[in-house]
């Protein structure tokens, strides 16, 4: 129950406001190409927010205590969006301890956007 909150808070609650066609949409109403990071940082800071409480209850060296779940695999793409739209993530310490952990697995390596062809 507790690895499915997690998720969907990213998969409802984050992802689909911060989407490319989202963020443009608001930019092409207001007229300002600044506010697509606007809007996206707020979301993302709203819905890290949730998580980053979330796991005080749940988290060991990952989301949901030491094995890797869907968890992790929601929680962790939304770093990359964060940094695109300048997110503080110094307001997520949990957040970003289980990043650098999940970061030294090998799959988690390979999967990384940096790393595709």
């Amino acid at each position: 129950f507790q690895t499915r909150r997690i998720c969907e808070m990213i998969n409802s609650g984050t992802q689909p406001l911060i989407i490319l066609g989202v963020v443009q949409k608001v930019a092409d109403m207001t007229g300002k190409d600044s506010d697509r990071t606007v809007w996206a940082n707020y979301y993302i800071t709203k819905g890290l927010t949730a998580v980053e409480a979330e796991l005080q209850h749940t988290s060991g060296k990952y989301c949901m205590g030491d094995e890797v779940t869907a968890a992790d695999l929601f929680v962790l793409p939304q770093l990359d969006n964060a940094r695109k739209y300048k997110v503080d993530l110094t307001k997520f310490p949990t957040i970003m301890r289980i990043e650098k952990e999940l970061s030294k697995l090998p799959a988690f390596i390979a999967a990384d956007f940096t790393n595709q062809p």
